[in-house]
């Protein structure tokens, strides 16, 4: 959720959903931006991307989902974004 508050700047609607074992993460907000290399880092939980301090959930969240043997998937689409893993 912490990763898609710096893809909403102009805020938006973050919605959480749970279907079996699958946790769904959607938002929607009227300009998504999303740094390639920093979205990219979430793929690689031993990235050589340099995360500042304002990004360190996105540092955190590839070891977390590994420990949990769980896979990220994500879509971008013009006004929102969607994960889930």
């Amino acid at each position: 959720m912490q990763c898609f508050e710096t893809a909403l700047p102009l805020g938006g609607d973050i919605h959480i959903q749970k279907n079996g074992d699958t946790w769904e993460l959607k938002g929607n907000g009227p300009r998504i931006v999303m740094e390639k290399e920093l979205w990219d880092s979430l793929h690689t939980p031993h990235s050589n991307f340099t995360h500042s301090p304002a990004q360190v959930q996105f540092a955190l969240l590839p070891s977390v989902l590994a420990r949990a043997d769980r896979a990220l998937s994500l879509t971008l689409q013009d006004e929102t974004i969607c994960a889930s893993f």
